[in-house]
């Protein structure tokens, strides 16, 4: 009787547990992971994300590669960079022609939504496409003789270019000051940009975002004339543009990449610029995104005793990279799937990438930022968007003054992202695909460097 009472209860207790585990998955269904670089979207947009997919952030495009080659995530936003190799690794899917079918207000060709410098990146990545490969995987669906360009995998999101920025309160010991107070003729490179600040201040302190790609990538500008210098980064050549770099960071402050007092490294962006402009921090100058110096410059709401525009002043360098960061969705998942991630992500971002300007100058100018998805993510990230009609829009509009009547010059400057201009001696690039070995060999190289050996 023991043993029966013993089986009713065990079999009861089960039955309860299965129940109690079919009641939370109805209450709390499995949400497939969507990956974002922090700080990407407005709490609004982080929101609606989170009512269909689980809203997750990474700090370094290393982290984004692995869960997304792990299959932990469904897709997500990370740099074109990685996204080239991921391309030809067949973890991510082409998507354009799906989102042509989903957005009937899409009517015009693809690029015709995208600021020039966004289309002029993609474009940069299609030689290193490897067509045999995507034919076989997608010829059924796209042909056999169809060739696949960068722009079939992603929707652009942001674009940045990498600058030198600086606290003029700290360099200068004053604030308003014009937008170039070193009155350089020409962009200066690295090193004559970074003697230029130590000049003014003999003990200065730079902080530096830690990507090793994107660092030693301005390395190979010491060997190459012009535009001609080259990104690639090899097996052979990965030390000596990690010394390149090293020597160009000596020769500009005085100090060794691995002096900590004077250089110091760090992933988190957020970091970087909020001790770049808070008043009682001993950084000096940053080595940051555009965006980020945008954000910066809007100081105030993360010092109030600072002034919105009154300090942080830019430097942009005769060699620079630029980084296209991008929507991408995983392979991984079938058609059905895609398609509904595109259809969501369409309702609540995608629809206000693809309207022209004359759309949007429709809208009302009271609501516009809170209306249009795109503005209102800017309105509160600061990064430039690739999207043409919200770009211009924001060049003609965000920066104005009623009462003066005039433009922020000094703000529009650091929200334009730079192109090759022989002109302005400015000499802009991709980073190149690099392999995992190489890549793994030359993380822990840099680390070592850092570390002082």
């Amino acid at each position: 009787m023991k043993k029966i009472i013993g089986i009713i209860t065990g079999v009861v207790a089960l039955l309860a547990s299965i129940i109690t585990i079919i009641c939370l998955k109805i209450a709390f269904p499995f949400k497939p992971s969507f990956y974002s670089y922090s700080s990407y979207f407005d709490e609004k947009t982080v929101e609606d994300i989170n009512k269909k997919y689980s809203y997750k952030e990474y700090g370094d495009v290393n982290s984004f590669e692995f869960a997304l080659e792990n299959n932990k995530i469904i897709g997500g936003i990370t740099s074109d960079y990685a996204i080239i190799t991921l391309i030809n690794e067949g973890k991510v899917s082409p998507l354009r022609k799906k989102m042509e079918q989903i957005n009937k207000q899409i009517k015009n060709p693809w690029e015709d939504y995208f600021t020039p410098e966004a289309v002029e990146q993609m474009n940069s990545f299609n030689s290193y496409l490897d067509q045999e490969l995507l034919r076989k995987m997608y010829g059924n669906e796209y042909g056999k003789d169809y060739i696949f360009s960068f722009s079939d995998f992603v929707i652009p999101y942001f674009i940045n270019d990498k600058l030198l920025a600086y606290d003029t309160s700290k360099i200068f010991n004053e604030i308003n000051m014009p937008n170039d107070p070193f009155n350089f003729n020409q962009a200066p490179t690295l090193v004559e940009a970074l003697n230029a600040l130590s000049g003014k201040l003999n003990d200065i302190q730079i902080q530096w975002t830690k990507n090793e790609r994107e660092n030693i990538a301005l390395g190979s500008s010491i060997n190459n004339p012009e535009n001609n210098w080259d990104t690639t980064i090899t097996s052979q050549n990965y030390l000596e543009l990690i010394n390149n770099f090293a020597n160009m960071i000596f020769e500009g402050t005085g100090a060794s990449i691995s002096n900590i007092k004077r250089n110091l490294f760090d992933s988190d962006s957020d970091i970087i610029l909020n001790n770049l402009i808070n008043p009682t921090s001993k950084i000096d100058a940053a080595f940051i995104y555009n965006g980020d110096a945008l954000d910066a410059y809007y100081g105030h709401d993360n010092f109030s005793a600072i002034t919105d525009g009154d300090r942080l002043r830019i430097i942009r360098t005769k060699y620079t990279v630029r980084i296209l960061d991008c929507f991408v969705i995983s392979s991984s998942i079938d058609d059905n799937e895609q398609k509904k991630l595109l259809e969501y992500f369409n309702d609540i971002i995608f629809k206000d990438i693809f309207v022209t300007e004359e759309e949007l100058n429709k809208s009302n100018p009271e609501t516009i930022y809170q209306d249009n998805v795109i503005l209102r993510i800017f309105d509160y990230v600061n990064y430039t968007p690739t999207a043409k009609s919200a770009y211009d829009y924001i060049y003609k509009n965000y920066f104005y003054d009623e009462e003066t009547q005039t433009y922020d010059e000094i703000a529009r400057s650091i929200f334009q992202v730079s192109s090759t201009n022989e002109q302005l001696g400015i000499y802009v690039k991709n980073l190149s695909p690099i392999d995992k070995e190489t890549l793994s060999k030359l993380t822990l190289a840099f680390q070592k460097k850092l570390n002082g050996y």
